[in-house]
């Protein structure tokens, strides 16, 4: 089974998708507010998300190494303890060529991101907005996939 296709069931109430996220991050409280951001938009959108959060790029490369990972979507910081947002991401594409990285950062060097094919580059601070944003992009592409 391709782990990372996105799941689409039309019910009564209309199409649900489960999606599967990582956040990576090495300051909880920013892992949280995104953790509620992205929990809001999936009440909104009738949705299943299953996200799973991470303290540093180890810990996400580690999981991808263990398990192949299975995410869809990757929203990544890019200054880290170690590993910067960068570098894991090129790890990650070692093993993953289909999940949609998300930089969210405070760099402002882009070029730095390009290597790994980012599906955005997100400005920190940002908004409630954005994020609802990238996963309309993200889905809207998904099912363009599937259908």
């Amino acid at each position: 089974m391709d782990t990372n296709r996105i799941l689409f069931q039309v019910d009564s109430e209309g199409v649900n998708a489960l999606l599967n996220i990582a956040i990576c991050d090495d300051m909880a409280a920013l892992r949280e507010i995104l953790d509620a951001v992205i929990n809001e938009y999936a009440a909104k959108n009738n949705m299943l998300c299953s996200i799973k959060q991470f303290e540093s790029g180890e810990a996400l490369v580690e999981e991808y190494k263990r398990c192949g990972g299975g995410f869809h979507l990757i929203f990544l910081d890019n200054k880290m303890k170690q590993l910067t947002g960068a570098e894991t991401a090129l790890i990650i594409r070692k093993y993953d060529r289909q999940c949609g990285i998300v930089f969210v950062t405070s760099c402002d060097s882009r070029y730095e991101f390009t290597a790994s094919a980012p599906l955005k580059i997100l400005q920190k601070p940002i908004g409630k907005e954005e994020i609802f944003k990238v996963l309309d992009m993200f889905l809207a592409g998904s099912r363009q996939q599937c259908g």
